[in-house]
């Protein structure tokens, strides 16, 4: 701050020290010189001044209570910090005037002060000049911008204090409502005490007449209800006794005749007591055979149930092993036929190999067995022998046939063909007569294939069993 304050006094000197023969006005230089001091100083002094009223007006502020001035107590600290380093650059100053004093008579005395001059004494060239006006400047703004705030500082101290002005009167209203209100409030609960102690009075003396009033009823009720209990008591007395004198004649003579009625009734009271005994041993054995036969109910009930699945069960058993039986029977019962001829076609129904029976269920299937000797003669020949039911081929499950093929031989070989049959053709065959025969002819796919059934006197058989499933 010293250095700046230092720079812009000799900034002073430099419009005299533009050439080596300009000559030195030291009249301005001091006479600037002594505009600064006065301003410094005059701000210098108008900052205490305001410091003081700011603390002032907070220390009033703060014992009011009305405003946090927390944030104005650290500004005026901040102000006064400044004020601090203005106090010291006004002291720099002071010297500075005295140094600038002295040069300028030095300068006096020799007329001039040329550029080299300056230069040598380390005052300022002409190059520092554009700097040191640029100081000069900034600190006039900064002083001004102190001034400025400083200004604004008061006038918000100066409206916080009317603030508080306002708020103190509105307070001493309150307080004076407060004082009238708080009044009104111990006459009211006086006179509520009053009221409330009268009030409790008149209640007790009430209740206190209406409990007498509720007792002189109820006797007034009592006396009345006694007199008229009385007059009807004498008037019942006198009728009561005029009947208790005929009453006692009455008894009299009763008493004579229920004395022979009493006689009469012992026996019959002691016939009564022996019948009652025997009901009651009577009773007794009936209830326990009341509770013999209630536990025999429940066996016998526990046995029907039981008995009853075991009926269904054996229906049902029955009904499985008479299916059985049925399928055992069916089965056990073979129709057959035997043959030793030999049949030579090459095609069509084979003599002798024939079978017919009577179906006994429509559930069943058949099952047919053949057993022969078959013979296929040729070069790459093959024969085909098949059952036919009731002139067709079986269709269900299968059909039942067997090839017999021979590359160049002529052979004669036992064989048997079997197979189920439940449909032949659109034939369900259901209860009644089937007819099984046996045909012959080429395999499928071949042709003039020599065939034989039958040879040398074969005993062969044809057979068909029903099975049911």
């Amino acid at each position: 701050m010293r250095t700046l304050t230092s720079l812009a006094l000799a900034s002073l000197l430099l419009p005299a020290c533009r050439g080596e023969d300009s000559p030195v006005d030291l009249s301005v230089i001091e006479a600037e010189l002594v505009a600064l001091q006065e301003q410094v100083s005059t701000n210098s002094e108008q900052g205490t001044t305001n410091a003081a009223g700011i603390v002032t007006n907070a220390e009033e502020i703060q014992a009011v209570g009305g405003i946090d001035v927390t944030e104005l107590l650290e500004e005026i600290d901040s102000f006064s910090t400044d004020l601090s380093d203005l106090e010291e650059d006004v002291q720099a100053n002071e010297d500075d005037i005295g140094d600038v004093e002295d040069r300028a008579s030095a300068l006096e005395t020799a007329d001039f002060a040329t550029e080299t001059w300056v230069e040598e004494r380390d005052y300022a060239s002409e190059s520092n000049l554009d700097l040191l006006t640029t100081t000069v400047s900034s600190n006039t703004t900064t002083l001004a911008s102190h001034a400025a705030t400083l200004l604004s500082q008061a006038n918000t101290l100066a409206s916080h204090t009317t603030d508080l002005a306002l708020q103190d009167a509105t307070l001493a209203t309150h307080s004076s409502d407060i004082t009238g209100l708080t009044s009104d409030v111990t006459l009211n609960t006086s006179n509520v005490g009053i009221n409330t102690a009268a009030l409790a009075t008149q209640t007790a003396t009430t209740a206190t007449h209406t409990a007498e009033i509720a007792t002189n009823t109820a006797a007034a009720a009592t006396n009345t209800a006694g007199v008229a209990t009385n007059a009807s008591d004498i008037a019942t007395n006198t009728s009561g006794i005029t009947t208790n004198v005929t009453d006692l004649a009455s008894n009299a003579a009763s008493s004579a005749g229920n004395a022979a009625s009493i006689a009469t009734h012992a026996t019959d009271i002691a016939t009564n007591t022996a019948a009652a005994a025997t009901n009651a041993a009577a009773a007794g054995t009936n209830t326990t055979d009341i509770a013999t036969n209630t536990g025999a109910l429940a066996t016998l009930n526990t046995a029907a149930t039981t008995n009853a699945s075991d009926i269904a069960t054996n229906t049902a058993t029955i009904a499985t092993n008479s299916t059985a039986l049925t399928s055992l029977e069916l089965a056990a019962t073979v129709h057959y036929n035997t043959f030793s001829s030999s049949d030579g076609r090459d095609s069509g129904t084979i003599n002798d190999r024939t079978l017919t029976f009577t179906k006994q269920s429509d559930d069943s299937v058949i099952l047919v067995t053949w057993y022969d000797n078959f013979r296929t003669n040729g070069s790459a020949k093959a024969c085909r022998w098949e059952i036919y039911l009731n002139g067709q081929q079986c269709s269900s499950p299968a059909r039942i046939n067997g090839d017999f093929y021979v590359s160049s031989q002529n052979m004669h070989r036992f064989g048997v063909i079997t197979g189920l049959c439940d449909t032949a053709g659109s034939d369900p065959l259901n209860t009644g007569s089937v007819a099984i025969t046996a045909q012959v002819g080429n395999s499928p796919g071949y042709s003039g294939s020599d065939c034989y059934t039958g040879w040398n006197g074969q005993q062969s058989i044809l057979m068909a069993q029903e099975l049911v499933f």
